[in-house]
């Protein structure tokens, strides 16, 4: 009880973080309720527990960190059995998974951990989260056919399912704009980047990342000004 209220603490922290709240505030209630949670045994609420540092981690950019305490929660996850609510645990952690990887250059291993959580969603159903997932290892690598291959897949997906909102697919969406505005059609990126903001609706943190790409095509096309004023 005393883990899961420390967890609440850290949570609520995390939340007026997203406010515009001081980020440091979470860490000493999450990483309390971890050292506690360890001495439970119960596994859901110690793969909360690192959910919770794996956050405060990343809002204080210590993307290292944050991938340890995820291969962490993987693990649990992948020795418990298969339960639905388990699957939403696990499909959130190798989100997480990705995300830390992307930050830190490992596009190669992000791309293993986009296959593994595509695998899960399509045997959930999910099909656009499921093609979502290996975008951006797909961009950074190069290979730019294949990520507007899978852009596709997931916009079928996304109208298919009546354009739910989805803030956490906006800046992945973007590449494909990106792409196509790198190679000079600059419409049809900006249908891609229009995507993106849709996605998004009203979560200027989830909508960050388009602004960062469409300032990189406008540098890559000599619009320096332009690019400086986006960003």
């Amino acid at each position: 009880t005393r883990a899961r209220l420390l967890l609440d603490q850290a949570w609520l922290a995390w939340r007026e973080c997203l406010r515009g709240g001081v980020v440091s505030e979470m860490d000493e209630p999450a990483r309390a309720g971890l050292e506690l949670a360890r001495r439970t045994g119960d596994l859901a609420l110690l793969q909360g527990a690192l959910d919770a540092v794996t956050a405060s981690d990343w809002e204080q950019s210590r993307h290292r960190e944050a991938a340890e305490h995820t291969r962490e929660r993987l693990a649990l996850l992948d020795d418990a059995p298969r339960t639905h609510a388990l699957d939403v645990e696990r499909s959130d952690a190798l989100h997480m998974m990705i995300e830390c990887l992307l930050q830190t250059g490992d596009y190669r291993e992000a791309e293993s951990y986009a296959r593994e959580a595509r695998e899960l969603d399509l045997s959930r159903g999910i099909v656009y989260s499921a093609w979502q997932r290996g975008l951006l290892p797909a961009f950074y690598l190069g290979r730019w056919d294949e990520a507007l291959a899978m852009a596709a897949r997931v916009r079928e997906a996304w109208v298919a399912a009546e354009r739910p909102p989805l803030g956490a697919f906006a800046s992945s969406i973007a590449c494909a704009g990106a792409i196509l505005a790198y190679r000079g059609d600059a419409e049809g990126g900006e249908r891609w980047f229009a995507m993106g903001e849709e996605l998004a609706p009203d979560r200027l943190e989830q909508t960050i990342g388009i602004d960062v790409m469409r300032a990189e095509v406008d540098l890559h096309h000599g619009r320096a000004a332009r690019a400086i004023e986006r960003l």
